[in-house]
């Protein structure tokens, strides 16, 4: 994609390579900004500032990711909780149930 639209795009007054380069950080921007959200401040960083930038934001996903999954963890045991305490209450209302609707069909 660079190539194609360095084929067809001069700017005056840079050499090729500078050119490439511009061409090349103007489509990373579009590319950042309207695929995965990258702040288009990190294609002005340097390669050492980079790496730490995706570092930092690759440990922050992880985290969020253990704590998604915590919480989803402990939201299917609240519902397994609840669940339970259900199936218990259909239980002793059931068995209750039956006793007096057998009570009842004996003519007492």
């Amino acid at each position: 994609l660079i190539a194609r639209v360095n084929e067809c795009v001069d700017i005056p007054g840079l050499s090729e390579e500078q050119e490439q380069l511009l061409i090349e950080k103007m489509i990373d921007i579009l590319i950042d900004t309207y695929v995965d959200n990258t702040e288009a401040e990190f294609l002005l960083l340097t390669k050492e500032e980079q790496q730490a930038a995706l570092e930092e934001r690759e440990a922050a996903l992880t985290r969020e990711i253990e704590l998604s999954t915590k919480r989803y963890e402990r939201e299917q045991q609240n519902l397994a909780a609840q669940l339970a305490r259900i199936q218990l209450r259909l239980h002793l209302y059931g068995g209750k149930w039956s006793r007096l609707s057998s009570f009842f069909r004996r003519g007492n």
